[in-house]
C-alpha cells in the first residue's frame, strides 16, 4: 500500500511538468495570430494615398504667389 501512495505522488509532479510544457505549446498557437498582423499593415499602403492631397496643397502655394 505504501508503494501505491508513492506512485501517485511521483506521478503528480511529473504530470504537472508535462502540463506546463503543453501550456507553452498553446502559447505558440497564440503567436500564430500575430503572423496575421502583417495583413493589417496592408491597409497602411493606402495611407500613401493620403499624401496625394498634399500635392494639390503645393499648387495652392503657387496660386498665392
Amino acid at each position: 500500500m505504501n508503494t501505491l501512495t508513492e506512485d501517485p505522488e511521483t506521478e503528480e509532479p511529473v504530470t504537472t511538468g508535462a502540463v506546463s510544457t503543453e501550456a507553452v505549446s498553446t502559447s505558440a498557437v497564440e503567436t500564430a495570430p500575430v503572423e496575421t498582423a502583417p495583413v493589417e499593415t496592408a491597409p497602411e499602403a493606402p495611407a500613401p494615398v493620403e499624401t496625394a492631397p498634399e500635392e494639390p496643397a503645393q499648387k495652392k502655394t503657387t496660386e498665392e504667389k
